[in-house]
C-alpha cells in the first residue's frame, strides 16, 4: 500500500477527473482503455536479491 504525505488540490483535480471516468457507463462504441493494468512478465533480476 502506498500513501501520500499531502494531496495538493492539482492532484486532487487530477484524481478526481480519472475516478469519475470510471463512473462512466459502458459504451461499446467508445471502449475504456486502463494503461495502468498492463500485464507484464519479468524475464530476469535486475538487482541482486538482499
Amino acid at each position: 500500500m502506498w500513501c501520500l504525505p499531502t494531496a495538493s488540490a492539482e492532484f486532487v483535480a487530477a484524481m478526481e477527473r480519472i475516478l469519475d471516468l470510471y463512473e462512466i457507463p459502458y459504451d461499446p462504441k467508445h471502449p475504456k482503455v486502463c494503461f495502468d493494468e498492463i500485464r507484464k512478465q519479468l524475464i530476469e533480476q535486475t538487482r541482486l536479491p538482499t
